[in-house]
Formats: C-alpha cells, structure tokens, sequence
C-alpha cells in the first residue's frame, strides 16, 4: 500500500485520476502498487511538466498491508 501526504489539495485530481482514494481519519490518500506506478508515469517531463511539479510538493511512502 502507498500513502501520499503533503500539500495534496492542489493535485487531488490528477491523485484520483490515479487510482489513490482519500482517507479522511488519516488525512492522506492510499492506493496500491498499480496506482504508484500510474503517479510516476504521469509525472514525468515528456508526459506533464505541471505534474512533475505538483510531485515535488508530496510525499509518497510505501506502508504495510
């Protein structure tokens, strides 16, 4: 499981639209190895500067099941 925190307001869409759902006890949004792998490829300079900024503003760490 991925956990993302930080400054996620901004990129709560692109987030979604990656397969990551909010949790509103953690204050975080979760999603599975697919949808980190979904964040990366849509990150990335050739696919979208914008997002590729947004990602510097977040944190994503790998959690437990």
């Amino acid at each position: 499981m991925v956990k993302i925190t930080g400054k996620t307001y901004q990129a709560r869409e692109w987030i979604k639209s990656c397969g990551f759902a909010w949790n509103s006890e953690e204050k975080a949004y979760f999603g599975n190895a697919e949808a980190k792998t979904e964040l990366e490829r849509t990150s990335t300079a050739t696919y979208s500067r914008a997002n590729g900024k947004l990602l510097a503003a977040l944190t994503v760490e790998d959690v437990g099941e």
